[in-house]
């Protein structure tokens, strides 16, 4: 799986030894006892760390790898595809879970853990940060449909998106989402 949190929280950290050293922040502001994002060149900067990660430790035969991002904003995912390498995006499948920015932020609260914070499941995105980053996103400007495909770096990429409210929360609530929505998309990955 390659996950662009823990290459975020990899940056704040750096950024607290920056400050400890008196240089300053780079990337990030403090928020609380958490990190808000302060140059947004930060986030095509994680897509290409992530799109080099899985080009350096491809998947070998009958493997599959989990690329998992969010992006916010007027162009947030256009730019992110855009970013990806085209070997990638060939064997790419992409699954968008839509939520409510309410639920969204809910589940945001619900999930922290100050102890486990730089965790990919227990940490916490301050609420000036979740409005200012991930408000509104671009993806039914790219994907109109429930499922099809999305036209990035000259590759036909399928997807579909799942409505994810109610939140699942046991493997039955797992499996009755996500398994028909998975199938659909192999069969559009077999077709292109």
């Amino acid at each position: 799986m390659a996950d662009d949190f823990p290459l975020l929280w990899q940056v704040f950290v750096e950024d607290d030894l920056w400050e400890e050293v008196g240089r300053g922040r780079l990337h990030s502001r403090r928020a609380g006892e958490n990190y808000a994002v302060a140059d947004d060149s930060l986030w095509p900067f994680l897509i290409l760390k992530l799109g080099e990660a899985v080009t350096r430790s491809p998947a070998r035969s009958g493997e599959t790898v989990i690329v998992e991002f969010a992006r916010g904003g007027a162009t947030g995912y256009r730019d992110a595809l855009a970013l990806l390498p085209p070997d990638l995006l060939r064997n790419a499948g992409i699954l968008y879970l839509d939520v409510t920015f309410d639920e969204s932020w809910r589940r945001n609260l619900a999930r922290y853990d100050r102890a486990r914070r730089d965790g990919i499941l227990t940490h916490s995105v301050p609420r000036a940060e979740m409005e200012r980053t991930y408000a509104r996103d671009d993806w039914r400007d790219l994907a109109a449909a429930e499922e099809g495909y999305i036209e990035a770096r000259g590759v036909r990429v399928p997807y579909i998106t799942v409505p994810n409210v109610p939140e699942p929360l046991t493997d039955g609530d797992f499996a009755h989402r996500f398994r028909p929505a998975l199938g659909r998309l192999w069969d559009r990955a077999q077709a292109r």
